[in-house]
């Protein structure tokens, strides 16, 4: 099995791993970086990811590359003598997964215990997944019957979806104050942090809001995942006391002066929404909700006007009634699917009927979603939110969520249990 990734999205292609119950090795290679990644000089091109199944579950995912340094960031917490670089280097060549094998060594020594190895490798594995989610473009290749064995655990990708679609919400409701889980927090109030912060989160940060740890370093160093992390620090970044600096791991050489803190730097466009329906009440309700959240939106009630329309526009969502006049919402979709600029393109179809064959019609067209009429506000905002990033509403820095009683945890070590589990 092998393909493109424009042509098949990441939960699809686990999907038919489940589905399938294979074993062997998913391998994806990225043509260019993932779009939170600024290429450094060096860094080549392109870069590789490699899954492990075992009857459809997960045994393992990693980032070729990097793998030792994100090991050797997740054992920070515990008390470990990590093997010799010989030993590592031994392992790198002869290993598809030398991490993995390392772990196993340390289990083996009785270093670690099994729930630590476990929940060191469900972490790098979400890790990785979350990574994965963004990437557009590049291609994959499954190469059956290749395992690790043994195995710490066995990871369900129906699970692991639920959770990467959980994380991925957190992460947008975080935008564009925090953009990428490689910039790095450092410390600029001491005392303001402190006196808000419980004594264990405030320790951590101390020590490694440094502005060269990114938030994928220490949401390791504390078995947490980045999106938590990140949000566990959001307000205090919207309040000045700490600054994101891009980070120095893939940071292209530049001056010093041009790192400017996330939250001083200019707000981005809000997204843009085509919306075409030939009803003019619905079409009214529509654009009233959508202009109302904060988004650009331009309507039109016939479809053969708003075709020429569209390339100009470069709409980030569209909005598309299925039964029209001249020329229905499905078979528009279907067309546009056509196109390689609109095949990625969220849109929308919305339906007076929720009936099989409505829903039929919007799934053979290739459309994202359908949203029922009459129009339900609050359902169109959700279906925006969760397609395209949300625009940034103005909250108090320091909102009940956001006390320092509430950070409990989030922030703090675990003290070698394995808690990754948890969803916090």
């Amino acid at each position: 099995m092998q393909g493109q990734l424009h042509e098949i999205d990441l939960s699809s292609l686990l999907r038919l791993i489940e589905v399938g119950q294979r074993t062997g090795e998913l391998w994806i290679d990225a043509h260019g970086l993932s779009p939170w990644q600024t290429r450094p000089a060096g860094l080549p091109q392109e870069q590789t990811w490699l899954l492990t199944f075992i009857q459809g579950q997960l045994v393992h995912g990693s980032r070729i590359g990097d793998r030792i340094n994100r090991l050797q960031d997740s054992l920070q917490r515990l008390t470990v003598d990590f093997p010799e670089p010989a030993m590592v280097a031994q392992f790198s060549t002869e290993q598809h997964s030398p991490e993995y094998e390392i772990l196993w060594l340390l289990l083996e020594q009785q270093q670690i215990r099994p729930d630590q190895g476990c929940a060191i490798v469900r972490q790098l594995s979400e890790e990785t997944l979350f990574e994965l989610a963004n990437l557009r473009q590049g291609s994959f290749r499954f190469e059956q019957g290749t395992q690790l064995s043994p195995h710490f655990t066995t990871l369900p990708i129906g699970t692991l979806l639920r959770r990467l679609e959980q994380r991925l919400q957190q992460w947008q409701q975080l935008y564009p104050v925090i953009t990428s889980p490689t910039q790095c927090p450092l410390l600029l109030d001491r005392e303001a942090v402190q006196a808000r912060f419980p004594s264990q989160a405030f320790a951590a940060l101390d020590r490694w809001a440094d502005g060269q740890t990114s938030i994928l370093q220490l949401a390791r160093r504390l078995n947490r995942h980045p999106a938590p992390v990140a949000r566990a620090i959001y307000p205090y970044i919207q309040a000045k006391f700490i600054r994101l600096q891009s980070s120095q791991e893939f940071l292209e050489t530049r001056p010093t002066a041009s790192t400017s803190s996330q939250a001083d730097a200019p707000q981005q466009e809000a997204p843009r929404i085509v919306c075409i329906d030939a009803n003019p009440n619905d079409l009214t309700k529509i654009e009233t909700a959508i202009a109302q959240a904060g988004y650009q939106v331009k309507t039109f009630q016939h479809t053969l006007k708003a075709l020429p329309s569209l390339f100009e526009l470069a709409p980030d969502l569209v909005i598309l009634a299925l039964d029209m006049p001249e020329l229905n919402g499905d078979e528009l979709c279907s067309m546009w699917r056509q196109v390689p600029q609109f095949r990625q393109l969220p849109i929308i179809l919305s339906t007076e009927s929720q009936d099989f064959l409505h829903r039929t019609r919007a799934k053979i067209a290739g459309a994202t979603d359908y949203l029922a009429k009459p129009l339900d506000s609050d359902e169109l905002l959700m279906l925006l939110e969760k397609y395209i990033r949300p625009v940034p509403s103005p909250r108090p820095v320091f909102s009940e969520v956001w006390r320092s009683d509430a950070l409990q945890g989030k922030l703090g070590h675990d003290n070698g249990e394995a808690k990754f589990t948890s969803t916090n």
